[in-house]
């Protein structure tokens, strides 16, 4: 009998998957990578221990204990969502400042060409 457990440990290890495959091509960075990984193992440990998922139900008041895995993952995506909105902000700002200094230096490129056909 298939369970949510299997289907949990079976989704996970081909998270895990496809996660080393883009790390391998170069679509994945290695330092985002360990986030994924670390989730897909603890994903798999609550899947395969089923009693530290009742535990932890029992301690959020949760009846049906595999809703927590379901619930640690929603919880996962929504701090990785912050964690990306704030890597967003930051590369906005850096954006900024380049185009910035892009535009000062064309202009001071202009102002040296215009010296030079003058001279």
């Amino acid at each position: 009998m298939v369970t949510v457990y299997t289907i949990s440990i079976i989704f996970t290890v081909i998270l895990l998957l496809i996660i080393i495959e883009l790390v391998k091509r170069n679509y994945l960075k290695e330092k985002y990578s360990l986030f994924w990984i670390f989730f897909g193992i603890l994903l798999i440990l609550f899947a395969l221990f089923p009693q530290f998922t009742y535990r932890l139900s029992i301690a959020l008041g949760i009846k049906y204990p595999p809703a927590v895995l379901f619930f640690l993952g929603l919880l996962f995506l929504i701090v990785y969502n912050l964690h990306l909105t704030v890597m967003l902000s930051q590369q906005l700002e850096r954006l900024t400042r380049v185009i910035q200094e892009i535009s000062i230096l064309k202009e001071f490129y202009k102002e040296m060409k215009e010296k030079r056909r003058k001279e």
